[in-house]
Order: C-alpha cells, then sequence, then structure tokens
C-alpha cells in the first residue's frame, strides 16, 4: 500500500471493497491506453498558511459534521491541486477500514463515447473522480433495481465499473431512465486518514446538501452552492479568492 496525504493508492489492483462491483470489459481495456496518455499523476496533498487568515477573521473553515458513508465533502477553499481545487466529494464508503469516493465537479474534456471508442454509448460528461485508479471507468446512479455488480453508497446511490451491464441497459431502453454520473478514478483514504484530514482543516462534511447535486452537470459553480448551504460563514468564505494574495 502506497501513501499520499490525501488518499491512498491499492497496489496492485483496487481494495476489495471497490474490486467487487468492477466488472473488466474490452471498453475498459481501450480506456486503459487512452488514459495513459492524460498525464494524471498522483499528488501530494500539502496544506498552507492560507488558513490563517481565516483564523484572524473567526471564519475558521471547520464545523462539527463526522464524516459517514452516503455524505458530501468540501475541500478547502485554498487548496490549489488539479483533483481537490474547490472540490465537492461524495463518500460512498466510509468505515474503520477506510474511506472511498468521487469528485463530482472535476470534468474531463472527453466524453463518455470518446472515451470507450464506441458510438454505442452517449457522449455523456465524464469526471475525474480522484487519482486513484486513473485508468478506469466507474459511475455512480440511482436506478430503482440494483443491476449488474454494484455497491449501495447509502441514500438511493450505487456505485459500479459494469460497463457491459450498463450498455444492455442502454440498448434496452434506447437510454438510461435513471441518473448516471461517470468517472475515471477515484478517491480513497486510509483507516483513520480523513478524520485527521479534517481535522487539519483539509475538508468539512457537508450537510444540507441535495442528493441531485450528485448528477448535476453544471459544475463551475457547484462548489460555491455548496458552501453557501453551510451557513452565513461558510458562504461569507466561499467569496474569498484562490489566492488570498490576489485579494
Amino acid at each position: 500500500m502506497l501513501f499520499w496525504r490525501g488518499f491512498f493508492y491499492h497496489s496492485p489492483g483496487l481494495c476489495p471493497r471497490l474490486a467487487h462491483a468492477l466488472h473488466w470489459t474490452q471498453h475498459q481495456l481501450h480506456l486503459v491506453s487512452l488514459v495513459a496518455n492524460l498525464e494524471i499523476q498522483p499528488y501530494l496533498f500539502t496544506f498552507g498558511p492560507e488558513n490563517q487568515i481565516l483564523d484572524k477573521l473567526n471564519l475558521h473553515f471547520k464545523n462539527k459534521e463526522k464524516p459517514y458513508s452516503g455524505c458530501f465533502l468540501i475541500s478547502d477553499p485554498f487548496e490549489n491541486d488539479a483533483f481537490f481545487e474547490r472540490s465537492l466529494v461524495f463518500l460512498c464508503e466510509h468505515n474503520n477500514e477506510g474511506s472511498f469516493g468521487f469528485v463530482l465537479n472535476n470534468p474531463l474534456d472527453l466524453g463518455l463515447s470518446t472515451l470507450l471508442n464506441s458510438d454505442e454509448f452517449p457522449e455523456d460528461p465524464v469526471y475525474v473522480g480522484g487519482p486513484v485508479a486513473a485508468n478506469q471507468l466507474f459511475y455512480l446512479h440511482d436506478a430503482k433495481e440494483p443491476m449488474g455488480e454494484y455497491f449501495d453508497c447509502e441514500n438511493g446511490i450505487y456505485f459500479s465499473g459494469d460497463i457491459d451491464n450498463l450498455k444492455e441497459q442502454f440498448v434496452r431502453h434506447k437510454g438510461l431512465p435513471f441518473h448516471t454520473k461517470f468517472f475515471i478514478g477515484y478517491s480513497g483514504w486510509s483507516a483513520g486518514q480523513l478524520e485527521g484530514e479534517i481535522e487539519s482543516l483539509a475538508w468539512i462534511v457537508a450537510k444540507n446538501i441535495p442528493m441531485d447535486f450528485i448528477f448535476e452537470t453544471e459544475t463551475t459553480s457547484l462548489w460555491r452552492k455548496c458552501m453557501e448551504l453551510q451557513g452565513p460563514k461558510f458562504s461569507m468564505i466561499a467569496k474569498f479568492p484562490k489566492n488570498p494574495q490576489e485579494n
């Protein structure tokens, strides 16, 4: 197991709780070669002195919420990494063994059919879910009846990597009769790591976030909207520039 602050990378393969929901296909194999050229690299999550500015203004980036499966995480407003800059994360699972989820607002420049090199799929947006397993495709969905290989994320949301089953659904219904959101890669934390990062003011556990936000495609303002839903203090923090020195 290789560790970076902010996530873990399980090598070889995926962590067991993820692996059962995946299903390799020829489309996934194409994805491996395509994503290899996107230069998605692991990042060392570091924290700068910017939060001291908030402390001086008594605007601490902190609340009393604890992480749990099916919750949302909002990132530190001053984090400038390509993966986690002003990000909203849906946490699929959190327990004493670790956590994993997906960044919801980091779109990729390629659509689904282009990424899979197949006209059998729609050109739906694809998002960078995190820096782990960045050559694999995953999706979240809210199908009323779970299908294929899946992982229950709570609150009626399911996670899967079963592309063959998704293709069958698409052909059968001439479209998908439920919401989906596609990702390459995911974000993960080892046991106790996420709690430590929350204590270090890297994240807050968000409240009052509609589950519909998971499938939102207009993601440019998603981080700010979620900050505003956390109350006046966080709404004020959301107005700070990414680089406080620019203000």
